[in-house]
């Protein structure tokens, strides 16, 4: 009975430190590199794999980014696939537009691909090349200045979210080849979400309150509060072909509903991987 009563009174104890607990950015480093005060910050592009993994992992980071004055103009959000491994791509791509609105990014700033070989497959990875030429495209066009995304890991371990790091990785690569002898010269940077264990994974709002004493040494942490998590639930109820079971418990207890961790993916010594542009067709 007591173990019970404690029990109890730490969910009552939690549940009041969540309704005031405030979303809490911690920027170091910054995404831009021209991100001090009274100058115009340059382009953020999330890059995903299906329609419902900016609100699914990335909540959290696009809020605190587009609840900023100076950042939400210029966040941008390009989505590899209509997620149409069950026959479902055109209602998918209406459920994106609807989660994105949700989440306020501005319509200007947003791209579908629809391409043959980015498809949505659970056993597939994508090509590298085809997914460069469609970032390279999009920064190129948008002036971005970082790249948001998935890291090695994939976060659910997802073949085609696991693809994509890799191919930014080579075409930041090749971007940088140009500036290699000038050192002040910028090109894109690359940040990647943070996949934890799964033991980490549905902490769920436990995390929020834990992640500003938990977290390491040189950190971009993106937490939110209760306020921003209902508009990130807000968002996923947008994907109604997706609201099976399982997502409900996701959404829940799910730690990427509340907290975002990032790290600047390291880019390799440039080097020359030909020219871009050729083939970059399918965008919806």
């Amino acid at each position: 009975m007591r173990r019970s009563s404690r029990l109890i009174c730490g969910f009552l104890l939690l549940s009041v430190l969540l309704l005031f607990w405030p979303a809490q950015s911690h920027h170091a480093p910054s995404f831009v590199a021209n991100a001090s005060p009274g100058s115009k910050p340059g382009g953020i592009l999330l890059v995903t794999a299906h329609p419902d993994d900016e609100c699914m992992f990335f909540a959290p980071t696009l809020l605190a980014l587009l609840q900023d004055p100076r950042h939400a103009p210029h966040v941008h959000s390009l989505c590899l696939s209509t997620g149409d491994a069950d026959g479902l791509g055109d209602t998918r791509v209406l459920e994106l537009e609807r989660s994105l609105d949700v989440l306020g990014v501005v319509k200007g700033n947003r791209k579908i691909v629809n391409h043959p070989a980015l498809r949505d497959n659970i056993t597939t990875e994508w090509d590298a090349a085809v997914i460069g030429d469609f970032v390279w495209q999009y920064i190129t066009e948008h002036n971005i200045e970082a790249v948001l995304t998935f890291d090695s890991g994939g976060v659910s371990g997802h073949p085609n979210h696991k693809s994509i790091p890799q191919a930014i990785a080579a075409l930041a690569a090749e971007m940088k080849a140009p500036f290699a002898s000038d050192p002040s010269s910028t090109y894109p940077r690359v940040f990647t979400l943070v996949s934890e264990p799964l033991f980490k994974k549905y902490t769920g709002p436990l995390d929020a309150v834990l992640a500003p004493l938990t977290r390491s040494k040189d950190p971009l942490v993106f937490t939110s509060g209760v306020k921003q998590y209902r508009q990130a639930l807000a968002a996923m109820q947008a994907h109604e072909s997706q609201l099976v079971w399982f997502r409900w418990l996701y959404v829940h207890f799910s730690r990427y509903m509340w907290v975002n961790e990032w790290k600047r993916l390291p880019i390799p010594s440039p080097y020359n991987l030909g020219k871009r542009g050729g083939g970059c067709t399918g965008e919806l």
